[in-house]
């Protein structure tokens, strides 16, 4: 068995080992749902909220090297663009295939699945974003996030 997902109030257990597919979100009435197919032909609808947990569960973690940080950028009272760190403690193979940080806040410090708000500070210094943006160094990650947040104002 994988995991459990706890579906809410009353306390609904899904075994996770019985999802074959979660589809695409689709509007259903007033609500968005993922239509979910598990083992035995049984269909499940689930919120975006519920799949993007069990997108970022953890099937296996990995240590990561000291010096691996996350870096959230955030202006300050002056106006200037700066980060936040938090710790890297472990990487995690979630269950969608995806590696992703893992702080003492959890998977992606808590953030939902595709969440690319924060940078990865590797112990080298540079700062990798997903699998699409590397920068050389903390400074030219923090410049390039000043200008898009300076474009998008």
């Amino acid at each position: 068995m994988i995991a459990l997902h706890d579906r809410g109030w009353p306390q609904q257990l899904l075994n996770l080992d019985r999802i074959l597919s979660i589809g695409e979100p689709t509007k259903t009435g007033d609500r968005t749902v993922h239509r979910v197919r598990l083992d035995g032909d049984e269909l499940l609808d689930l919120h975006g909220h519920e799949v993007d947990r069990i997108r970022i569960r953890a099937v296996q973690m990995m240590p990561a090297a000291p010096g691996t940080a996350m870096i959230f950028p955030y202006r300050g009272d002056d106006g200037e663009m700066r980060g936040w760190n938090k710790p890297v403690i472990a990487w995690a193979i979630c269950i969608d295939g995806e590696v992703r940080p893992v702080t003492p806040g959890g998977v992606n410090d808590g953030a939902p699945a595709g969440d690319f708000q924060f940078g990865v500070l590797m112990p080298d210094g540079r700062v990798i974003i997903g699998d699409l943006e590397t920068y050389d160094s903390v400074e030219a990650y923090l410049a390039d996030r000043a200008e898009a947040t300076d474009v998008k104002a």
